[in-house]
């Protein structure tokens, strides 16, 4: 049995490797453009603030998500500088700032690197739980659903915090399924201590409080099923089936856990390793227990069948019931965790108080244009389309409805304490992303594994010849993985070239740098002026030089908005881009806007009068690639590109038809006069800040954007001391107290400049 249990953990093992192949491989899509948030990534270099006098900031003004994905990924920056350091790519925190700004790749590569590391330890913690509470086959069977699911390892591989996530919540099972073997201080510190960075990685993991209440409450007490005697009702309450066929060593929940007399038992009796069943506990009582009384022996119904066997724990009495003390610990250390973990939670509870508010409203009222089913139905679509297929998902709901319905396992009554309600919290929001289902996805592979454990052991009472059992299970597998294996083709397919990297490679080459873009959200990526604007003076600098052979374009994004998305019809005017060379619409959003035509209808027109005033210059369209398609429009009115132009028309006004402010005029206006001053236009600047001004600023910065680009763009106009009367103003109206510093240092610092050069 030794051999049999070295030979599972061999396969464990070498699923684990196969899953870090399979994440490390196309690791590197889209590079060096990113097509992803990055959220975790952003954010961490906004807390390091490299190259910045300011220093560290570890707040990272941003909870949405709580900060342990953050921090992590803050370390791992601080150690990509200190290899860049090592091996003289960088110089400087400086040079470090530069090569981000100019090349991203480094950087995207070590967070993606964070995130496959979380999603192939996964599979080692899905292996360990799943042999705990269903036998070797079934842990074994669980990891390798989760080691080739493509779902898993597409989102591997992007800079996300639902990964994680799924890591800490299957390690806390795997602690909370060690309390149903032991209820011991031990397990509780541990499950709190896991349950709390669950919670500090996204706030869904908060739902762990209900598998740790269920099993404080199964754990040496509760049992179900037929048989009134307590050794029977334990067998049938924490096993997942005692049989050899079933991984030769049963159940580790059923069969005793780590006790002392449980590893007494295990040199004469079983011969396992770790066995716990196969009758090796009827022996105990009278074998090497050493004086104690095993807990069959006291009900004097253990000894009566292997599986009333396998789930006792000797030296224990049968009312054993853990303290409440140890639960509320648990739950102590949990929030300890978190607290230490996300501190700013509490330390900036307004910001915290403000942005969980908004993150609620976002799952509340969901995104534009996605299916309209309704939620539940969606994911259960999800799972047994996308995620899963329908073969695999049926074996997982027979295993669920085996094991909790029909058999009331402990360890069923447990892991579907969080499946359920789980389940219907993602499916009362009106908010649906597949990424969503990530949590619960090993637990559901636990079912299906434990269910297919079971069929197995049924197995072996009708098929003697061992190699034929094993073809049988092998070719079970494989049959119920079929979808899973047919989704690779497709998988490997998001490697390709993105239609975006063709669009921005295009232009690059046949459209004249100084030209002016406007482009739809999801459209090609460049380095924009609206972006070198927020840089500092010294790091803009550096950059450009970093990129001067490459063209230079003037690039205005039109907004979308998720949320309430009738606000981007005043941007859909084409009025307001009188400027612009170039338009590039993307699939993305359109196709969005047209499944509803009527609800959308300025953005429908919108499209129809490009079409007619502008001409086609090229469709990307994705044959067996990622990415929209994307088209390309010229205004044929200018031969000149926008750089060349003698004179610009400029800014004009929002046409607003409703009513009511879109929260983003404020940016939309400060991102025009950015490309207006990057290419000398000040006067347009200026006009487009102060349009910028006239509309409500609902973020702070923002303001503080607007005057920073004022005040260029009338210095650029050689109007220093209309300048600083500006500033002087703007700091009256400034709307927190660190603006109004901000915006008076800069007044000082132009005024002693003028002193300095005189008039």
């Amino acid at each position: 049995m030794k051999s049999n249990r070295l030979s599972s953990t061999h396969l464990a093992l070498l699923l684990v490797a196969v899953a870090a192949v399979l994440r490390m491989y196309g690791i590197d899509w889209g590079l060096p453009h990113v097509y992803e948030e990055a959220i975790p990534l952003s954010k961490a270099r906004m807390m390091w603030k490299w190259g910045s006098p300011a220093g560290v900031d570890l707040n990272p003004h941003f909870f949405n998500y709580p900060s342990l994905v953050l921090y992590i990924h803050f370390i791992g920056q601080g150690l990509l500088y200190i290899g860049s350091r090592l091996f003289g790519e960088v110089g400087s925190t400086f040079d470090f700032q530069v090569l981000y700004v100019v090349n991203k790749t480094p950087f995207i590569l070590v967070a993606r690197l964070i995130t496959a590391a979380f999603g192939i330890a996964t599979v080692w913690v899905t292996y360990q739980v799943g042999r705990r509470v269903a036998g070797e086959v079934a842990g074994t069977t669980s990891a390798f659903f989760i080691a080739v699911n493509t779902y898993h390892m597409e989102r591997c591989q992007m800079v996300e915090v639902d990964v994680p996530l799924l890591f800490f919540v299957m390690l806390t099972l795997l602690f909370i399924i060690r309390i149903l073997e032991e209820p011991v201080r031990r397990n509780y510190l541990l499950a709190g201590v896991s349950m709390g960075l669950a919670v500090s990685s996204k706030y869904t993991g908060a739902l762990l409080i209900l598998p740790l209440a269920a099993a404080h409450l199964l754990a040496g007490r509760w049992s179900f099923g037929k048989g009134r005697n307590s050794g029977s009702r334990r067998s049938k309450v924490a096993g997942g089936g005692g049989s050899k066929s079933a991984g030769g060593s049963g159940d580790r929940a059923a069969g005793g856990g780590r006790g002392k007399a449980g590893r007494s038992a295990r040199g004469k009796t079983s011969g396992n390793g770790r066995g716990r069943a196969t009758g090796a506990m009827s022996k105990t009582s009278g074998g090497r227990g050493k004086g104690t009384t095993s807990r069959a022996a006291t009900t004097g119904a253990a000894g009566k069948s292997k599986a009333a066997g396998a789930g006792t724990r000797p030296g224990r009495p049968v009312s054993y019931r853990p303290a409440w003390q140890l639960l509320f610990l648990a739950l102590l250390l949990a929030i300890a965790v978190f607290c230490v973990t996300s501190p700013y939670v509490l330390l900036d509870i307004d910001t915290f108080r403000q942005h969980f508010a908004l993150e609620r409203q976002h799952m509340r009222l969901g995104h534009f244009g996605y299916d309209t089913t309704r939620s539940w139905l969606y994911y259960l679509k999800a799972f047994t389309d996308r995620i899963l297929g329908w073969p695999l998902a049926l074996v997982a709901l027979a295993g669920l409805v085996y094991m909790v319905v029909t058999r009331w396992r402990t360890w069923g009554l447990v892991l579907a304490s969080l499946l359920v309600p789980y389940f219907l919290a993602v499916g009362s929001w009106a908010m649906k992303a597949d990424r969503y289902l990530l949590p619960v996805l090993p637990v559901v592979l636990l079912f299906a594994g434990g269910g297919l454990a079971q069929g197995f052991a049924y197995l072996e009472g009708m098929v003697t010849s061992r190699k034929l059992r094993a073809l049988i299970t092998v070719s079970v597998v494989l049959l119920v993985s079929i979808p899973l294996l047919a989704s690779f083709p497709r998988y490997f397919e998001r490697f390709r070239i993105d239609t975006r990297t063709m669009a921005t490679r295009w232009i690059e080459a046949n459209v004249p740098s100084g030209a002016f873009i406007v482009t739809e959200m999801y459209g090609p990526d460049f380095l924009a002026p609206p972006d070198l604007s927020l840089l500092d003076l010294k790091l803009r600098d550096a950059v450009i030089r970093k990129i001067s052979g490459r063209p230079n374009y003037a690039v205005l994004p039109m907004p979308m908005f998720q949320v309430r998305p009738e606000r981007s019809e005043v941007f859909y005017d084409l009025s307001l881009y009188r400027d612009a060379d170039v338009i590039v619409t993307s699939s993305f959003i359109g196709s969005r806007y047209r499944r509803e035509p009527e609800r959308f209808e300025r953005q429908m027109a919108f499209y129809d009068s490009l079409s007619a005033h502008f001409d086609l210059l090229r469709e990307f369209i994705p044959q067996s690639q990622p990415g929209p398609i994307l088209a390309v429009f010229k205004n044929p009115h200018y031969a000149v590109p926008f750089a060349g132009r003698k004179k610009a028309v400029g800014p004009r006004a929002l046409r607003h038809t409703r009513g009511m402010a879109t929260g983003s005029e404020e940016l939309f206006y400060y991102n025009l006069g950015a490309n207006y001053e990057a290419f000398g236009r000040f006067r347009e600047a200026v006009k487009s800040y102060e349009f910028g001004f006239s509309y409500p600023i609902f973020r702070p910065v923002s303001y503080e954007k607007l005057v920073r680009g004022k005040t260029r763009s009338l210095i650029g106009m050689r109007k220093p001391k209309e300048a600083a009367d500006f500033l002087q103003e703007a700091a009256a109206g400034a709307p927190t107290a660190q603006i109004r510093k901000i915006i008076l240092d800069r007044r000082r610092d132009l005024l002693a400049h003028l002193q300095r050069e005189g008039p």
